[in-house]
């Protein structure tokens, strides 16, 4: 299980995708989406973790 916090939140999303390691997210983790606005809550986080699982990182 592969998690990071803060500024290393998707660097480490991104990692677990390219080498299909567990990962999880939430906003303990850190409140920035990819792009760097504010998630509104766990659901728009789990949301851009998801997509960046689907798109093969």
């Amino acid at each position: 299980l592969l998690h990071g916090a803060d500024a290393t939140v998707w660097p480490f999303v991104r990692r677990a995708a390219e080498r299909r390691w567990s990962t999880r997210i939430g906003l303990e983790d850190g409140k920035a989406l990819p792009d760097g606005s504010t998630a509104s809550g766990n659901a728009a986080l789990t949301a851009a973790a998801v997509a960046i699982f689907r798109a093969g990182c």
